[in-house]
């Protein structure tokens, strides 16, 4: 991975190889990033993303491996109980079988992959919610709207 700061923001490359998820998160423990949100696009051979599954509670995961072009990536970093925490989902497509998305669990990539991340000043954080199951980002509550 190799990353410059440009102003206030990111712009990561990843290379041929590495898992994206892995290294948006050695990247946030590095840098200690706060918070962010982040963008990009590059080239996969093997991804797997996953849609989930309220009534049991977990994610059912779809592996894709080929030519695989990711044409938008988009997500937010944070950290929950203590780590970096990674919430990606992506827009992509196989040479084969065409266009196909979820939330990106990994992605291994082929040629490369551009990542720009604006972090945040105040740190993000997620706590447990027991409705979902799922770790949410854990804001003040405004009341209704």
């Amino acid at each position: 991975m190799r990353a410059i700061k440009i102003d206030d923001w990111f712009m990561l490359r990843l290379v041929r190889g590495e898992d994206v998820i892995d290294c948006l998160k050695t990247f946030v423990r590095l840098r200690t990033v706060a918070g962010g949100r982040l963008t990009g696009l590059g080239a996969a051979d093997a991804m797997t993303v996953a849609f989930y599954d309220m009534a049991t509670g977990e994610y059912r995961p779809q592996q894709h491996e080929g030519i695989i072009e990711v044409m938008n990536m988009t997500g937010n970093l944070s950290w929950y109980n203590g780590e970096p925490h990674v919430h990606v989902h992506v827009s992509a497509a196989e040479e084969k079988s065409g266009a196909f998305g979820g939330h990106l669990v990994s992605a291994r990539v082929s040629a490369s992959m551009e990542i720009t991340i604006v972090p945040t000043h105040s740190r993000l954080t997620r706590l447990l919610d027991s409705t979902t199951g799922l770790p949410q980002l854990d804001f003040p509550d405004i009341g209704k709207v």
